[in-house]
């Protein structure tokens, strides 16, 4: 039939729309159509008519009174006996409650990422500029001991110690809050890497002796594709946190991989130490949480270390209680290797 007119409606329809059934009846739908309806929704559920197939698609409709609704609309033919289309049942939805709630999120989404890039902006600048004038500290610092320490006092030796103290402190804060914020904007090269090679590695870094090992793993741990000097500040990371809090020295630290399927890893980093706090729990991968008692951390560590398995497209969790504390990443084995460089 020319144009495809309306040949019949039901209550549900003429309540959606508004519009009575003598309104409808013989008019072709596009007359729900307006101002805001999508051309190209339009288009292929025109095209999938006059081919006689099956459509399905989202499209802004108005009711009567002009409000608009968002309209899930399914179109199918009824065929007879040789395949021609005698006519078409068109179904619609109002999820316009559901499709503003997306949209309210996707907005919300791209507020919160401005803000975060503004923020990762703002913490790179003010390292920066941060970092020389403290620099020129820590050097007159140095220099005050070297040359006048002697002729000090122990009240004023003490106090050049402070000075020295947490003016390293700070310039370790200005490079974790630097590195924090530029995590997932460089271009970062992904590359086969064992487990057990890099753990070795790290565990070199740390200078722990090989006679005193309580770092334990098996040397057999599998192969992942992730950026080397990342993931080693992950493990070192973690083995520190162990060793500086008192968790591991005495009965160990258990780091153990096992692959899982569609090319995932599960990597556990364990301890039998006192455990975390379960305040410091709920909140251990926030920036400036630190883990255990203050011995000098920045409180970045961990949000650093979340951050990287994230850029890597994994994630982690910690556990902990009495009876020690586990850190459990997972991460895909390969698929990022086939990208020479990647960002967040």
């Amino acid at each position: 039939m020319a144009d495809n007119p309306i040949i019949y409606v039901n209550p549900h329809f003429q309540k959606l729309t508004g519009y009575s059934a003598d309104e409808i009846i013989g008019k072709n739908c596009r007359f729900l159509q307006g101002p805001e309806s999508d051309k190209t929704v339009v288009r292929e559920c025109h095209d999938a008519i006059h081919s006689n197939v099956h459509f399905r698609g989202e499209l802004v409709n108005y009711r009567k009174d002009g409000s608009l609704f968002w309209n899930h609309l399914t179109v199918s033919p009824v065929k007879d006996e040789a395949g021609n289309a005698l006519f078409f049942v068109g179904i619609q939805l109002d999820v316009t409650e559901q499709k503003m709630a997306l949209l309210e999120r996707d907005k919300l989404i791209e507020e919160l990422n401005a803000i975060n890039t503004g923020l990762n902006r703002f913490a790179l600048t003010t390292s920066h500029e941060l970092k020389n004038p403290l620099s020129v500290i820590i050097g007159f610092a140095h220099m005050l001991r070297d040359r006048y320490l002697a002729s000090l006092d122990q009240k004023a030796q003490h106090l050049l110690e402070r000075i020295s103290a947490n003016a390293l402190y700070l310039s370790r804060c200005l490079d974790d809050l630097r590195q924090f914020g530029s995590l997932g904007h460089a271009p970062l090269k992904f590359e086969p890497v064992n487990l057990a090679s890099l753990i070795r590695d790290v565990v070199s870094v740390l200078g722990i002796e090989a006679e005193s090992s309580y770092v334990h793993f098996s040397q057999s741990l599998p192969t992942i594709t992730c950026n080397f000097p990342l993931m080693m500040q992950v493990f070192r990371n973690l083995i520190d946190n162990a060793v500086k809090y008192g968790m591991g020295q005495e009965q160990g630290i258990f780091i153990d991989a096992r692959l899982r399927e569609n090319n995932w890893c599960q990597i556990e980093v364990s301890d039998r130490g006192p455990g975390v706090l379960p305040n410091i729990l709920r909140s251990i991968f926030d920036p400036f949480v630190s883990s255990g008692e203050s011995t000098g951390g920045t409180g970045l560590g961990l949000a650093i270390v979340k951050k990287i398995i994230e850029v890597h497209k994994g994630h982690i969790r910690c556990q902990s209680g009495s009876q020690g504390t586990t850190f459990t990443i997972e991460i895909p084995t390969s698929g990022l290797a086939l990208q020479s460089e990647s960002h967040l």
